[in-house]
């Protein structure tokens, strides 16, 4: 027994020296709760996803986040409480999350005579402003319609965009479906965005300048309009599945050294340029240097990869090369 006590006493001189020293162990009366959702607001359509599991914080307003008083992990459908709430205090209930490379924060505060006992709110993460930087990219045509599957090119330097190709880009900006792109955490400074191609039969092109801070998401429009390219050279890839059915959506990265195109087989980071595929399976990059070009079609599907590649790709001025490929899984 005399040694049970022992245990006990010097387990409660460890937990008083390793609480906060204004830390009340919310004793308070009161109840509040809610639920997290995550708002994804960068993909061109709302997606509202419960915070399944996420760490929820609780602290004095005026506090840093660093100074919270206790933390919980939400359930499945996202929803959290904390008990012991004093009625006197003003709380700061607040989480974040990591989801598909964006960081989200969200934060509720509860003044003094301003909340009740069991309120239930909703706790919104929504992409952070602090600690990630960006371009959130939206491309359209005709009546602000939203133009899908096209790739920006960026670049940090006037000069080598104004020589109106897609040599000297610093990154690509894919577009998905619903127009819209985004490229996160990157140096801040000028970009320069361009956007160049083929609609049916015809040539669209659209620019723009976008200002990225060190810190925030900055929005850029692109309205692609008609546009007379009459020495218009290009590639004009056409992927195909394995049925002869067009294939959406498939990025085509291109290079113009052999060696690198052999070896870039894991994430095609150091291609010259990216083309993405549209709904009729026509990926196209226009205005781009003569020469000879090797070129390799991915989709992923879920875990799976569809790839073909296509070598000696001969590209001459004023004239389009086609080339049709066809993604088989790998």
């Amino acid at each position: 027994m005399r040694k049970q006590l022992i245990y006990l006493a010097v387990a409660l001189l460890f937990f008083n020296c390793n609480k906060k020293s204004d830390f009340n162990d919310l004793a308070g009366p009161q109840v509040l709760k809610g639920v997290v959702v995550i708002y994804d607001n960068l993909s061109g359509m709302q997606n509202l996803l419960p915070g399944k599991n996420h760490k929820v914080y609780i602290r004095y307003s005026g506090k840093s986040n660093d100074e919270f008083l206790y933390s919980t992990n939400a359930d499945a459908a996202g929803q959290f409480y904390f008990n012991g709430i004093d009625p006197d205090q003003s709380y700061t209930i607040y989480a974040m999350a990591d989801t598909n490379g964006v960081k989200y924060y969200g934060e509720n505060n509860y003044t003094t005579g301003n909340y009740v006992d069991k309120q239930a709110d909703t706790l919104k993460l929504l992409p952070s402003t602090t600690n990630q930087n960006g371009i959130h990219l939206v491309v359209t045509a005709g009546n602000q319609e939203p133009v899908p599957n096209v790739t920006a090119w960026a670049f940090n330097n006037k000069a080598l965009f104004d020589a109106d190709t897609s040599a000297g880009r610093v990154f690509d900006i894919p577009v998905n479906g619903y127009g819209v792109g985004n490229k996160l955490n990157i140096p801040a400074g000028l970009y320069y965005l361009r956007v160049k191609t083929r609609i049916g039969s015809k040539d669209l092109a659209g620019e723009n300048v976008v200002k990225v801070d060190p810190k925030g998401i900055a929005q850029a429009n692109i309205a692609l309009s008609t546009t007379p390219l009459p020495t218009r050279n290009g590639i004009e890839a056409t992927i195909w599945d394995a049925a002869a059915t067009p294939v959406a959506g498939a990025k085509v990265y291109a290079y113009r050294s052999k060696v690198i195109f052999l070896s870039d087989t894991v994430d095609y980071s150091n291609s010259l340029f990216t083309m993405t595929s549209n709904a009729a399976g026509l990926a196209a990059a226009y205005v781009i240097d003569p020469g000879t070009y090797y070129l390799r079609a991915v989709r992923i599907v879920n875990s799976d990869k569809f790839i073909d590649v296509k070598e000696n790709v001969v590209v001459t001025a004023g004239a389009i090369t086609p080339v049709a490929m066809t993604v088989v899984k790998k």
